[in-house]
This record gives C-alpha cells, structure tokens and sequence, in this order.
C-alpha cells in the first residue's frame, strides 16, 4: 500500500529543507516519493513556505588596531576583511550584513628621542609626564596622519654630578 501525507514547513529563505533525497530551497508545494525499509513507497506533499531573510549593503568600517576588536551587533571582528555578521529577526530567522572592516596600524616610530642630563637636573619634565630617573619612556600621541595612536620613545641617560677637586 501507498502512504500519502501532507507536511506544512515554515523555513527560513536562506537555509535549504531536506526531505529523503530532496533539498528543496524555493517556496511551493512538493510530492516527494520515500521509500520504506520494507520497500513500499510513501509519498509526502510537502507545501515549504519561506520567510525572508535580508541581505544588507556592505557596511565600511575603517578603524585604529588599538580599537580592536570592533563589534557590530553580537559579533567580535578581530581581523581586516570581509566579515558576514547574522542580525536575529523578529521571524527566527537571521539576517546578514556584511562588514568591510579595514584597520590602520598603530605607528611605531623607529627614531628615539634622546637627552642626556647631569643628576642635578633631575627631576625633568617630557610631554607631559615628571621623570625622576633615567630610563626609556614610552609615549603615545595620536597620529597626525591616521589619527590613531602613534608610538616614540624618550630615552633619558643621567649622569652623576661630577666631584668638584679642590687643589
């Protein structure tokens, strides 16, 4: 004997239904033949209705390394590029915004400022900060190119008060 029954399935537009051997990905009704285990066939009418999903445009991000990670909605981006970020619907089905995330390098620069001071001297005053020893100093200022951060360094070399010699 054949077996016939009619199934009703809500699925979301973007995730495929699979019936037996079937994946059916467009709205609309399906007689789709099963085979039992003891051979005799059945046959299920499958009436799929799809609720929609959307798409968004690429959305363009640029942002300083030190911003990271960046988050949109529920998602952590960690990593220049292309990033599809799901958005839950009122419908349970998720929505997709692609993120065009593009970072810009904190500026490490290379040349290190330099002063040399007798002890006397001490404690000095370089940007901004009061520095009671010698040492290399670690500044960070926002860059005039980018915007974000950019980093130098300030070595300050101390040199002991000579011992006057009286003759």
């Amino acid at each position: 004997p054949t077996y016939h029954d009619t199934i009703y399935v809500t699925n979301c537009a973007n995730v495929p239904f699979v019936i037996g051997d079937s994946t059916l990905t467009e709205a609309g009704i399906y007689d789709i033949t099963l085979t039992s285990v003891n051979g005799c066939d059945s046959i299920v009418t499958v009436n799929l209705e799809l609720l929609p999903t959307f798409v968004a445009d690429t959305l363009s991000f640029t942002i300083c390394e030190n911003d990271l990670p960046f988050h949109y909605a529920d998602s952590s981006l960690y990593t220049e590029g292309l990033h599809l970020v799901n958005i839950p619907a009122v419908n349970g089905c998720d929505s997709i915004t692609p993120i065009n995330l593009h970072i810009l390098p904190i500026i490490y620069n290379a040349d290190t400022i330099r002063r040399e001071i007798c002890a006397n001297e001490l404690p000095v005053e370089a940007f901004g900060r009061t520095l009671t020893a010698g040492g290399l100093y670690t500044y960070t200022t926002q860059s005039l190119v980018t915007g974000c951060d950019s980093v130098f360094y300030y070595r300050l070399i101390v040199h002991e008060n000579p011992t006057p010699t009286i003759m």
